[in-house]
């Protein structure tokens, strides 16, 4: 963690970024159909591709959106499994699935850079 002045704890991208808000503290309950723990990659995905099917959705997170490694990544988008290659990937899943999870994978990255323009999200983005 860096320390700058008056953002103690907080990951280099939140203390510099120019579009962080802070949101309210939930009070009492709340009526959705899909409550998500957690606001990092994984969940605030998850949360957009199922409010864009028309189910309401809440992301509860206990500190602020992308506190964890989500915020703390270098911001690479890397369509490609860290430690195995897809042959091995095949070979393990066997070649029906091993090929779904690659041909997946490969793809990552398209729907990462097709969401940054959908949502016109101002990321400094360069695929």
């Amino acid at each position: 963690m860096i320390e700058v002045a008056g953002s103690s704890g907080v990951s280099l991208w939140h203390a510099v970024s120019r579009n962080r808000r802070d949101r309210p503290t939930l009070e009492g309950a709340l009526d959705v159909d899909l409550a998500i723990v957690g606001g990092g990659f994984s969940g605030l995905s998850t949360a957009l591709h199922t409010a864009e099917k028309g189910i309401s959705v809440a992301v509860l997170e206990a500190e602020i959106i992308a506190w964890g490694a989500t915020g703390r990544n270098a911001g690479f988008v890397v369509p490609n499994f860290a430690k195995r290659d897809p042959d091995h990937i095949a070979a393990e899943l066997g070649p029906e699935r091993g090929e779904r999870l690659v041909e997946f994978a490969t793809g990552s990255a398209d729907l990462v850079f097709d969401l940054i323009r959908r949502h016109g999200i101002e990321c400094d983005a360069d695929q």
